[in-house]
């Protein structure tokens, strides 16, 4: 099973998309700090595109945790989130973006209570997460066509 979790809109074929919220495409509609309705060693991969930001740092710890626990031996985690350190570096060195879109990117578009960005990231902090949930990390790669922003870490489970 790959389950693609906090799928928002972006729905995956041949994955089973997971969100808090009820949207067309959603298979399970969950809070996504609590997988237990899922088997330990049940998924063969899971993504997280731009989901991790919006969890406290104790509850992304938690939630890989989780997952580390979903996932099989071998099995693969891709996480993304905006890139922390790219954004302030434009905003405040190369002005090519705008304090709005700064602060879009940095806190989340908050239109439901779920969409508030809770925790800032830039490569180190988002590797340090992976690895301490027990995750070996395999490459660091964005999102295919993502926005200047995306950071992204490929991991397995050992």
């Amino acid at each position: 099973m790959k389950v693609n979790l906090g799928c928002g809109s972006e729905i995956l074929e041949g994955w089973v998309n997971v969100d808090v919220r009820q949207l067309p495409g959603v298979d399970v509609v969950c809070d996504l700090k609590d997988l237990s309705q899922f088997a330990n060693e049940s998924w063969d991969a899971c993504r997280m595109s731009h989901v991790i930001e919006h969890f406290t740092e104790a509850e992304a710890i938690s939630v890989l945790g989780q997952v580390f626990r979903k996932l099989k031996k071998g099995g693969k985690l891709e996480v993304y989130c905006p890139d922390a350190w790219k954004l302030a570096a434009d905003y405040a060195f190369e002005r090519k973006i705008s304090i709005k879109e700064f602060s879009r990117l940095l806190f989340g578009n908050q239109a439901y209570p779920e969409e508030l960005h809770k925790m800032a990231l830039d490569a180190n902090r988002l590797d340090d997460l992976v690895k301490n949930a027990g995750f070996e990390i395999v490459t660091h790669n964005p999102r295919p066509n993502a926005y200047r922003y995306d950071l992204g870490v490929q991991a397995v489970k050992p």
